[in-house]
């Protein structure tokens, strides 16, 4: 059997915070994977969030209304 292991190293400090910001971002995503009432409130989250996506991408699909005619016909 093969252990692989995920290691993350900053070669210079500018790196760190990088480095600081890849690992926190782990965390929390190990975290809110591993409680049903987060994941619940995440998958909620993200169906919201993508049905706000898709409602804007209508609405720039239909384009502007078009202007009202100028002298009368």
């Amino acid at each position: 059997m093969l252990r692989l292991f995920d290691h993350v190293a900053a070669a210079t400090w500018r790196g760190w915070p990088i480095v600081f910001l890849t690992l926190a971002f782990r965390r929390l995503k190990r975290a809110i994977k591993q409680n049903p009432i987060l994941w619940r409130a995440f998958s909620v989250a993200r169906a919201a969030a993508a049905s706000l996506r898709r409602r804007r991408r209508d609405d720039e699909d239909a384009g502007p209304e078009p202007a009202p005619p100028l002298a009368p016909q």
